[in-house]
């Protein structure tokens, strides 16, 4: 068991650290952090819910309000979440000390119990809005887990400001 245990640990740290390479890029290429991306990610979350009981709905619509009121409460505490540690590290950076996100650490058991359901609930799951729901899940966990590099100005951006410097 504890094998098993310590392969879903590090896992957890591969995924973590594609995630963080893959942010740093978006921030690198858009200016914006990952936790830009993370509330993408989580504001998302609900709309597979209306998407599917409005046109393809084939279970009673009290499963799909539920779900949309199970997915967005929970899209709401994520981006209470989100907000927080973003405050949190944006005061870090101000005082000059050095940044790591606190979820990178203490939020180790949501995330893997995420790879869990991802690996074996998602192949067992009848509705596709479900799956959805969980990949959209899973995918906010790792990127507000993520530890964003000091804010710099996107490549998209310059390149925008040195095209309307020219005309």
């Amino acid at each position: 068991m504890s094998k098993i245990i310590s392969n879903l640990i590090l896992a957890d740290r591969v995924i973590l650290h594609f995630f963080q390479v893959v942010t740093n890029f978006y921030q690198k290429f858009f200016g914006k952090n990952c936790f830009s991306l993370a509330k993408i990610f989580t504001t998302l979350a609900p709309i597979p819910f209306i998407s599917w009981a409005i046109f393809w709905s084939s279970k009673p619509p009290l499963y799909y309000i539920g779900m949309f009121l199970v997915a967005g409460l929970s899209s709401a505490v994520d981006l209470k979440i989100i907000d927080t540690i973003e405050t949190l590290l944006q005061k870090k950076q101000d005082e000059g000390k050095p940044m790591l996100n606190p979820l990178s650490i203490s939020d180790i058991r949501p995330r893997v119990t995420s790879i869990i359901v991802l690996l074996f609930a998602t192949p067992l799951a009848l509705s596709f809005d479900f799956v959805l729901w969980i990949l959209l899940q899973f995918l906010a966990q790792y990127l507000m887990a993520c530890t964003p590099p000091p804010p710099t100005a996107g490549k998209i951006f310059l390149w925008l400001k040195s095209t309307q410097d020219n005309f």
